[in-house]
Parts: C-alpha cells; sequence; structure tokens
C-alpha cells in the first residue's frame, strides 16, 4: 500500500504520525502539570484551614483564660484584650466559614456557636458574680447588724440589772432571771460568731460544692438562732428588751435573707460553670474533629497527587517508548521501501553499463509503484527501450539497410541527431558512388577512342573507389563508436 503513495507524502505522514504522538505525550504532561498545581494548590488550603484552625484554637483557649482571669475583675485593661481577642477570633471566623467542606462545614458552625453560648454563659456567671459580691457585702453589713443588736439587748439588760437592784426584796429573783437571758445573749452573740466565721469560710472555699455545704449549714444555724431569738422574745416584756431582740430578730432576718440569696447565686455559678465545662469540651470535640478531618483531607489529596503524579509518568514513558518506536518502524519501513526500489533500478544500469545487455528487465512491481522509485523505474525503462531502438537501428544498418529512419525526439536527442547525421553522409556518397558508376558507364563507350582517357577515367574510378572504400570504413568505424556509447 505504501507503494502507491509519493515519498514526500509517506514522509510527511510519517512525521505527523511522530508529531501526534509528542502531543499527545505534550499533552499528557500538560494535564499532569495542570494536576500536580490543582493538588498543591487544594494541600495549601488544606494547610491554611489547618494553620487558621491552630490560631482559631489558640485564641478559644485564650478566651477561656481571659473568662477566669476576669471572675472578679473586669478591669478596661481586662476590656481591650477580650475586645482584641474577639476580633481576631470573628476575623478567622468570617475568613475559613466557606472555606470548610464536607463534614466539616457542618461542624464549624457549630464550634461557633458553642463559643457564642460560652461567651454568654461567661457574661452571665459574672453577673451573677456580681450579685454574688453584693449578697456578701450585704451579709457582712448585715452581720455586723445582727451582732451591734445582740450587743445592745445585753446593755439593756444590763440597765435593767443595775435599776433592780435598788428592790431587795426581788433583788435576788430578778438578778437570776437578767443574768440567764444575758447568758443566753451572749451565746447567741457567740453563735452569730461562729455562724460569720463560717460564711466566710464559705466565701474562700473555691469548689462551689463545698460553698453550697457550708452555705446550708451556715443557714441552718442561722435559722436555729432566729428560733432562739423568737423564743427569747417571748419570755421578754420590757418594751425596751423587746424593741432590742426585736431588732436582733429583724437583722437576723436579713442575714438570713442574703445567706439564702447568696447560697441561690452559688447554685447559679455551679450549674453555669457546669455548663462552661461542657461547653468547653464539646468546643475541644469540635476543634479534634475539624483537625482530624483536615489531616485526612490533606492525606487523601497528598496521596491522590502521588498516585496521579505516577500514573501520569508512566503514561508519558509509554507514549515516549511508543513514539520511538513508531519512530523507528517508520524510518525502517520506509527507508527500506525507497532504497530496494533504487537499488533494483541502479543495478540494472549497472548491469546494462558493465555487460551492455539491454534485454534485461526491470520487474514489473516496480515499475508500477505511484512514487517516486516506480518515476524512475519508468523512465530507466524507457531509456533502455531507447537503446534498445538504437541498438536494432545499428543492427540495420550493420546488415545494410541504410533508408531506416531515426526518430529525433528533440533538439537535445544528440545521439539520434549525430545517427542521423550519419545516415545522410552515407547516404549522400552512396549517391555520389550511383552517380560516378553512371558516369562510368556512360563513358564505357568512349573507352575506346581514347585510351588516354579510358587510363585517366580508370585512374579516376580508382580513385572514387578508394574515396568509397575510405567513406565505407568511415562509416563502419561511426557506427560500431554509436554502438559502443549506446551501450555506455
Amino acid at each position: 500500500m505504501l507503494n502507491k503513495f509519493r515519498i514526500g507524502t509517506k514522509l510527511t505522514a510519517g512525521f505527523l504520525l511522530v508529531v501526534a504522538l509528542l502531543v499527545v505525550m505534550a499533552g499528557v504532561a500538560w494535564y499532569a502539570l495542570g494536576e500536580s498545581q490543582r493538588s498543591t494548590a487544594a494541600m495549601m488550603e488544606v494547610q491554611d484551614l489547618l494553620t487558621d484552625t491552630l490560631t482559631y484554637r489558640r485564641l478559644l483557649n485564650t478566651a477561656q483564660l481571659q473568662a477566669v482571669s476576669g471572675t472578679l475583675n473586669r478591669d478596661t485593661v481586662w476590656q481591650e484584650n477580650r475586645k482584641k481577642t474577639d476580633a481576631e477570633i470573628n476575623e478567622i471566623e468570617v475568613r475559613v466559614k466557606d472555606l470548610f467542606a464536607g463534614e466539616n462545614k457542618e461542624i464549624f458552625p457549630k464550634l461557633v456557636a458553642a463559643y457564642e453560648q460560652y461567651r454568654k454563659n461567661d457574661d452571665d456567671w459574672y453577673a451573677i458574680e456580681a450579685k454574688r459580691a453584693a449578697a456578701q457585702k450585704n451579709m457582712v453589713e448585715t452581720a455586723t447588724k445582727v451582732i451591734a443588736a445582740m450587743q445592745r439587748a445585753l446593755e439593756v439588760y444590763q440597765e435593767h440589772l443595775d435599776a433592780s437592784k435598788a428592790t431587795v426584796d426581788e433583788a435576788e429573783k430578778v438578778d437570776s432571771e437578767i443574768a440567764g437571758r444575758m447568758l443566753r445573749i451572749s451565746g447567741y452573740i457567740g453563735d452569730i460568731q461562729e455562724v460569720r466565721r463560717s460564711f466566710f469560710f464559705m466565701m474562700a472555699e473555691p469548689k462551689f460544692e463545698e460553698q453550697k455545704k457550708i452555705g446550708e449549714s451556715t443557714g441552718n444555724e442561722v435559722q436555729k438562732l432566729g428560733k432562739n431569738l423568737d423564743a427569747l422574745l417571748a419570755e421578754v416584756t420590757g418594751p425596751r428588751r423587746r424593741e432590742a431582740i426585736g431588732n436582733a430578730i429583724n437583722a437576723v432576718s436579713d442575714w438570713r435573707k442574703y445567706l439564702a440569696e447568696n447560697i441561690s447565686l452559688v447554685t447559679q455559678q455551679e450549674t453555669g460553670s457546669g455548663k462552661q465545662a461542657e461547653l468547653s469540651t464539646e468546643m475541644t470535640g469540635y476543634l479534634e474533629d475539624l483537625m482530624k478531618n483536615l489531616r485526612t483531607r490533606f492525606g487523601e489529596i497528598r496521596d491522590k497527587s502521588v498516585k496521579t503524579d505516577a500514573l501520569m509518568n508512566r503514561i508519558i514513558m509509554v507514549v515516549a517508548v511508543f513514539a520511538v518506536v513508531v519512530g523507528l518502524v517508520l524510518s525502517v519501513v520506509l527507508s527500506r521501501n525507497i532504497s530496494v526500489g533504487v537499488r533494483e533500478v541502479a543495478s540494472a544500469t549497472k548491469h546494462i553499463a558493465e555487460t551492455g545487455d539491454l534485454s534485461f528487465e526491470i520487474p514489473p512491481h516496480f515499475i508500477s509503484r505511484g512514487d517516486e522509485v516506480g518515476d524512475l523505474a519508468k523512465s530507466t525503462n524507457n531509456v533502455i527501450g531507447e537503446f534498445r531502438k538504437v541498438a536494432a537501428m545499428a543492427k540495420q544498418l550493420a546488415e545494410g539497410n541504410w533508408q531506416t529512419q531515426v526518430h529525433i525526439r528533440g533538439d537535445l536527442d544528440a545521439m539520434n541527431q549525430d545517427l542521423a547525421s550519419m545516415l545522410d553522409q552515407v547516404n549522400h556518397a552512396l549517391r555520389e558512388i550511383n552517380d560516378s558508376v553512371k558516369q562510368v558507364a556512360t563513358g564505357a563507350g568512349e573507352v575506346s577512342s581514347a585510351s588516354v582517357t579510358l587510363s585517366s577515367g580508370a585512374q579516376e574510378s580508382a580513385a572514387s573507389l578508394e574515396e568509397i572504400t575510405a567513406s565505407m570504413s568511415e562509416i563502419s568505424s561511426q557506427t560500431k563508436t554509436n554502438a559502443e556509447n549506446a551501450a555506455n
């Protein structure tokens, strides 16, 4: 099938095939480069998300530490630090909220919501702490009022005791009654001091559970003290003493109210602290899930990139090897396809040049080819045909057929032109001989009249015969030379 196409067409087709393979290889390399760039960009994006997530975790830890450090005092410096931390957290939230994908796209909003709830609970806890501080202050002030009221009651009893000594008959009875009540009041004052110490212990206790226990115990003691004072009031009849004990009872009632409020606030803080701990654990879990998913995603992208690079390298290697093999095969096939025909034609011309054998035939399958080799075979075959015509013409001349017609193909057909010129010269010489013979025949009758003339004519005839002989020799030599030239 290759013999039907021109050599240029075959070379162009082979070149285009190799170029197509190179283009395929370049396309695969370009795709591999694009995939590598996309994988690198994806890994950089995940790496940035990892960095932002780590920063977000650090800022959340900072916010929690700030919440702890601002338990009792939230001055201007604390407020500025918290505002700065919140701004940084908000900046990261805005930057990364649309970058998460898959499971992380659901986790991150939960993390943000958990932190917002943590902030709200922290603000609520501090508000409760402010109320608790106010309740504690009221308790300290009320405890002082209770002690002052009880001491005033002692003073009233002491004044009554001094006044009762003026009546001798009832002095012993009154002194015993007053002394007993004063001892009871002194005991109550001791109880109040003990209750106050318990209150201070409660405020110093860092654990909410222990604070509740101490508060409940202190409340029971205050309630017991209130009952004792109510019983004492029921026994007293003097208006000044009743007033003093009543003031003490009112102060104890207020104290118990503030203590109950403080215990309630402690309970609220305990609940809030529990929620904060839960939220902190929840945020930690969300952050760990984010980091885990991001690391997993990073690993998946990296593995995919490695696999893609390996696949692209294999494809490029296969295409490159295939292109080399195809190029080698094409070069061998095309060179063999061209060289075989050229060698055959060269062999034919060499054989004819060396042996003069004009019977050599170029194989028909070379002559029937449609490429340049076929053209060369056809041209060579035509040349051999022309040589055969010249040889046949030389043979006719050698046989004495001087009437042969020479076909001159053009101004450049030197061989046939020389052959035609030679035939013209020979025919001209033959015509001259014919004319001379005619003259000899005409003058034969006059031979007898003049021997001198006959002798002269004979000499002229001999000279003419010598010229004819020389011309014939020359023609023979020229014919031989032309035959040799045609053979070469």
